[in-house]
């Protein structure tokens, strides 16, 4: 943000969990927000799941700005884990793996490749639709926190996988870079702004 500022840029955080999204999405459509720099779409791992997990409520993210026609840049952050109640685990809970956010209460919840590839393939289906210059950048060492070599959501294998999904996929005007940072590298920041 500071960057952006220091540019004349007004800037307005959203956070990922379900009202985020669903404000941002609206104050897109009343034409507050003119561009948007969308790096966290975890809100969609919950749309996905059925509405499963604490980031629900934020249904289509990702539309408003393509109807919009306003200039948006995406990266995929958060969309390889479910943030879960107990009430909300999955079966499979401990053979998919998790970390407790808040003790005792929510996880973050690793999800399956086959989940992410197909939240990655939803992206791309709501950003080919956009009316306006679309940029798509994927850090491919790591979506989030805790995704560094060794860390619990490591996933270099799937980020490959996704990046070729955007590539073979995005339509010839969305412009599509993947760099070797980790979302929370201070230069993948720099490179957003």
């Amino acid at each position: 943000a500071d960057v952006l500022t220091a540019n004349g840029r007004y800037v307005i955080s959203f956070h990922s969990t379900g009202i985020g999204g669903k404000v941002m999405e609206s104050l897109i459509r009343q034409g507050v927000i003119t561009a948007v720099m969308d790096l966290c779409l975890h809100e969609m791992t919950a749309e996905y799941l059925g509405g499963r997990g604490y980031s629900k409520g934020a249904d289509n993210r990702l539309c408003a700005a393509s109807e919009m026609g306003i200039p948006i840049l995406v990266c995929p952050g958060g969309i390889d884990f479910a943030c879960l109640g107990k009430e909300d685990f999955f079966p499979d809970q401990e053979d998919r793996g998790y970390v407790w956010h808040t003790k005792d209460y929510l996880t973050h919840t690793r999800l399956w490749e086959n989940e992410i590839l197909d939240i990655t393939q939803i992206i791309v289906e709501r950003l080919n639709r956009a009316k306006g210059p679309v940029r798509v950048i994927l850090p491919l060492g790591g979506l989030r926190t805790m995704s560094r070599v060794g860390e619990f959501f490591y996933k270099p294998a799937t980020i490959k996988k996704m990046c070729k999904i955007f590539k073979d996929n995005l339509k010839p005007s969305i412009i599509f870079k993947a760099f070797e940072l980790n979302f929370d590298d201070d230069e993948f920041s720099t490179i957003c702004a």
